[in-house]
């Protein structure tokens, strides 16, 4: 069998450096990279085309790279916890519903234990919370760059995090 060699992405972006102004990081090779961390959208219509359309035929330099990654992480222990505090009134011993109390606490369980093996007999499938990695590299002139190209970074930086969220409305969370 074949195995793709996996990549780490501190061996693809290697950041040296972190600009808060100009919101962008300076890497090794000779570029400024920015990014973000979304969360996927549950379906996709014309407009999330548009935006997507607008986003690929912003005014990126020559030899950018945009890129998309998904990915999914298996510690969902803040989506638990969430869970459990929005039915904390079930808790209170004086006030609370012991059935609420017992229906979710065997509903954290089973998605706590679906992290470590598969949901159902069928599908095979893990529980994991999933995130989209926007980044973009921008090639530099020189290895240390310009007033000017450290402000254009900033200009990309500020229209890929508007675009993006244009593109998360109605939907859960946006940005994250």
């Amino acid at each position: 069998m074949m195995r793709i060699p996996e990549e780490r992405p501190a061996r693809l972006i290697r950041p040296q450096a972190y600009d808060p102004v100009h919101r962008a990081f300076l890497c090794d090779d000779s570029s400024l990279g920015i990014g973000f961390l979304c969360a996927p959208l549950s379906g996709a219509d014309d407009r999330a085309a548009n935006h997507l359309a607008v986003l690929i035929n912003s005014a990126w330099p020559n030899d950018s790279i945009l890129s998309f990654s998904l990915i999914a992480f298996p510690d969902i222990r803040h989506i638990l916890d969430a869970f459990t505090q929005l039915r904390a009134p079930s808790f209170d011993p004086a006030t609370g519903d012991p059935l609420l109390r017992k229906i979710t606490l065997d509903r954290v369980e089973y998605l706590r234990a679906s992290i470590d093996r598969p949901m159902n007999d069928h599908s095979h499938l893990r529980l994991r919370d999933f995130v989209i990695v926007v980044t973009a590299k921008l090639p530099l002139a020189t290895p240390r760059p310009t007033e000017q190209e450290m402000m254009a970074a900033k200009d990309l930086s500020v229209e890929l995090q508007k675009l993006l969220e244009r593109l998360s409305r109605n939907e859960r969370g946006g940005l994250v």
